[in-house]
C-alpha cells in the first residue's frame, strides 16, 4: 500500500472538512476570504506531494 497516496487523501478530505465547517461559523463579511484559504491549502498539499518520495 502506498502510504504517500494516503497521506495526500487524508490531508485534502481534512482540508475540505475545515473549509466546510470555517464555511458554517464565519460571517457573510469574511467569507471572501475562505476560497483564497481553500485554495492556498490545496496548492500546499499539491507541492507537499512534489517533495515526498
Amino acid at each position: 500500500m502506498n502510504i504517500a497516496a494516503s497521506i495526500l487523501e487524508i490531508a485534502v478530505i481534512g482540508l475540505g472538512i475545515a473549509v466546510m465547517l470555517a464555511d458554517l461559523w464565519l460571517p457573510r463579511e469574511k467569507k471572501i476570504w475562505l476560497g483564497y484559504a481553500a485554495a492556498a491549502g490545496l496548492a500546499l498539499i499539491l507541492f507537499g506531494s512534489f517533495s515526498m518520495s
